[in-house]
């Protein structure tokens, strides 16, 4: 038996583009076959700019979707805790693994960052970095020796993220390749992810098979 886990998913209200709230979305991966969700919600002055208060009163709005999603999934599924980081220095988005509340507390300036400060941020807290749907419109590609790997699979089905050219780039680079659903609204589950042959249900879990590269990746089959 292999089990399934998710390493690209948002709910709302917490990333403001999707709709699907926490029951939605245990609903749909239960249906799926996962075994883990891993919320990646969007780490943006988007998300805390309609957050009143200080920056504690906006990591917890963030952290609470974290939470509610875990009530939702009421030990049925495994949910850990991820994000999708959008700097202010440019147009692209990163999918970190492996973080805290207290990471999130502890870095109040992250957003500002460019990608050579938040790759040196994220490889002092053993946390690995990814750069999603790379090759979809108005991203920009960065130097292979900064992130860890790439999403060589989004399955968003609102855009065309040129999947397959984001598999040869890996290939070129021996970069480690991951896949997401990019999961937002009712629907959208495309199966992406990865498959493992024991259940993940920590983030130390996550990150040995990340970093072992012990895994399967799961296709979309979007282009």
């Amino acid at each position: 038996m292999k089990y399934k886990t998710e390493l690209h998913c948002h709910s709302s209200p917490v990333s403001r583009c999707a709709s699907s709230g926490p029951v939605k979305v245990v609903e749909e991966y239960l249906a799926a076959g996962y075994t883990t969700i891993v919320l990646t919600n969007h780490l943006s002055t988007a998300t805390f700019d309609i957050v009143s208060g200080s920056r504690k009163d906006k990591i917890a709005y963030y952290m609470d979707g974290y939470t509610k999603l875990k009530t939702a999934a009421a030990g049925r599924i495994n949910i850990l805790l991820g994000c999708e980081i959008n700097l202010t220095t440019s147009s692209n988005d990163y999918l970190v693994y492996g973080i805290t509340e207290r990471f999130l507390l502890d870095n109040p300036d992250i957003l500002s960052l460019n990608i050579q400060k938040l790759s040196a941020l994220c490889r002092r807290e053993g946390l690995p970095i990814y750069q999603a749907h790379p090759f979809r419109r108005n991203m920009t590609i960065v130097k292979p020796s900064l992130i860890d790997g790439i999403e060589v699979d989004n399955g968003n089905i609102r855009h065309n993220s040129s999947n397959p050219i984001a598999l040869a780039w890996a290939d070129r680079f021996t970069l480690q390749k991951i896949t997401g659903s990019d999961y937002h609204d009712p629907g959208d589950l495309t199966v992406c992810g990865i498959e493992t042959e024991k259940p993940i249900a920590t983030n130390d879990e996550l990150l040995a098979v990340l970093k072992s590269g012990s895994y399967e990746i799961l296709h979309s089959g979007l282009e």
